[in-house]
This record gives C-alpha cells, sequence and structure tokens, in this order.
C-alpha cells in the first residue's frame, strides 16, 4: 500500500478477510465475536456489524430522480399529496405523490389558483363570511318582512347556506 493512500485515511484491502471475520454472519453473532476477540479481529468484527446495522441513507432533494413529465402530470401529483380523497380516486400512493411534488418544486406551478382548485380547496374569498354584514342584513330583512324568530321563514332566513348548497331566502310579498 501507498503511504499517501495510507495517510488520507484508505486502508489496505482484505483486512476483514485477514482477520478471520465473516461479514455474512447476523449482526449479533458479530458483536459477540468482537466481544471474545481483541485486535484486528474484534476491530473488523465491529466494523462489519456497523456496517450490517446502518441504516440507508434517505435520497435528499437534489438525489430525486423522478420529476413530473408534464404540467398536467406535475399538477396531478400535487393535487394527490394534498388530497386524500382525490389520490383515492387516481389511486397513487401518498409516498410516490409527494416525491413527485417535491421533485417538481417550483417547476411547473405558475397558477396558485388552479392547484388549489385541483386539490379541492376553495379560494379564501369563498370560504370566509363577514358575519356582521350578514347579521345586520338579516335583522333588517325580519323587520322589513315581519317575521318572527322561531317560524318557518325565520329558520329559513338565519340557517340557509347559500355559499354550500346555493339555497337562498326567498322573500315572500308583505
Amino acid at each position: 500500500m501507498k503511504i499517501a493512500e495510507f495517510l488520507e485515511g484508505k486502508s489496505s484491502p482484505g483486512r476483514v478477510k485477514r482477520a478471520g471475520v465473516d461479514c455474512s454472519k447476523s449482526v449479533t453473532a458479530l458483536r459477540k465475536q468482537a466481544k471474545n476477540s481483541s485486535g484486528e479481529k474484534q476491530k473488523m468484527a465491529h466494523w462489519c456489524a456497523n456496517m450490517k446495522s446502518g441504516r440507508k441513507k434517505k435520497a435528499s432533494e437534489s438525489e430525486i430522480a423522478e420529476k413530473s413529465s408534464s404540467k398536467k402530470q406535475a399538477k396531478t401529483m400535487t393535487a394527490a399529496c394534498k388530497n386524500a380523497d382525490f389520490r383515492k380516486k387516481v389511486d397513487i400512493p401518498k409516498d410516490v405523490a409527494c416525491d413527485f411534488h417535491k421533485a417538481d418544486k417550483g417547476t411547473y406551478h405558475e397558477d396558485l389558483d388552479e392547484l388549489r382548485q385541483l386539490a379541492g380547496l376553495k379560494k379564501k374569498e369563498d370560504t370566509l363570511e363577514n358575519l356582521s354584514i350578514s347579521g345586520n342584513e338579516k335583522a333588517q330583512m325580519m323587520k322589513k318582512y315581519n317575521i318572527k324568530p322561531g317560524t318557518e321563514d325565520w329558520f329559513k332566513l338565519w340557517f340557509s347556506k347559500p355559499k354550500l348548497t346555493g339555497e337562498e331566502f326567498k322573500e315572500k310579498d308583505k
């Protein structure tokens, strides 16, 4: 072995075999062998056990090779990642959809409203309602049409959900 390679931290090949350690054994067997050995054999048994028990590294975002091949696929994967109902409908596993979504970040998506629609989310202005204005308007309608609390018309006025069901209070003639 060259001295330069040794100084760089590279070890000579075949150390494990020369020490008489079989790396194909289980981690437990290797730990037992290391405990009952000394010197180079102990080091190599520990090294083999550590290599076998080590976890696989997760791929970082830069290492993910799977990117969407089209804008339509990118939008589908984003919607599948963010919406469970849509994911079931298109039958794409969450981890696959989210991997594609992470790999595609900043590539295809320009229109946020379109993404919200694909994911089944509504715009903020569609879901929020200014309750004080609506309450005031409803109170004025009660006075105008002489609607008493607890009557059928009162329930229709106060509990109709036009943004959810499209149902609206229909004014009756006086």
